[in-house]
């Protein structure tokens, strides 16, 4: 019997040389793929940033500071002394201190000036002097009510003691932008000598302007006989 001849060899590799051509193409191209991925990718990042120049409008201001305003107070027209106070003027809008006086007689009665640098134009306003003895044992409060620019009442109030007495209006007047009124000697004569004092004026219960000083920083003058 004659066997059969085997397929020849070279066959099965010509069958075989298409399938490794496929993967090492296919290979081939993966590893370019990569390539190409990673150079682009690398381009990319490495890119430069181009500013961005903010708009004006988006730009923080400035900030700059205002220029202080001038002052307007007017320097005192004069000197003070023990038994006046010359103030500066021009500090408040109403019931502006200009100067004030005191003068002790020898009877202990104490006369009471006060002027403002314009009229008063105030429904109800307070002017009056503080007044402290130089012990500093007795502290009084002198002082005329106004109403519409005249006189209502005139009292003199002792702080340290709490005691209030009202006084005789008819001592008090109003002559234009100035107000006098008298503290009578029994109350004067308490005061002693070297008694410290100040002016005030008032509206709303609160004090307007002091002379000398200010409503915050009130300063003393010290009465001579």
């Amino acid at each position: 019997m004659t066997p059969e001849p085997s397929e020849p060899s070279v066959n099965r590799r010509v069958a075989v040389v298409p399938v490794v051509i496929g993967v090492v193409v296919l290979v081939v191209f993966a590893v370019v793929l990569t390539v190409v991925i990673t150079l682009a990718a690398a381009s990319s990042s490495e890119a430069p940033v181009t500013p961005i120049s903010a708009s004006p409008s988006s730009s923080p201001p400035i900030e700059t500071e205002a220029p202080e305003p001038e002052s307007t107070v007017v320097d005192p027209a004069g000197v003070s002394s023990g038994n006046e106070c010359v103030d500066f003027t021009n500090e408040v809008e109403s019931l502006d201190i200009e100067s004030a006086r005191v003068a002790q007689s020898e009877r202990d009665e104490v006369a009471i000036e006060i002027t403002l640098a314009s009229p008063i134009d105030q429904d109800s306003s307070q002017l009056g002097i503080y007044a402290e003895t130089a012990d500093g044992d007795r502290a009084y409060q002198f002082m005329v009510e106004l109403d519409d620019g005249e006189v209502d009442e005139v009292s003199a109030y002792e702080l340290s003691r709490d005691d209030s007495d009202r006084l005789d209006a008819d001592d008090a007047e109003v002559n234009g932008s100035t107000v006098r009124f008298l503290i009578p000697r029994s109350i004067g004569k308490k005061l002693g000598d070297d008694w410290s004092w100040f002016a005030f004026s008032a509206a709303n219960e609160s004090t307007v302007d002091t002379c000398p000083g200010t409503p915050d920083a009130p300063e003393y003058l010290i009465a001579e006989r």
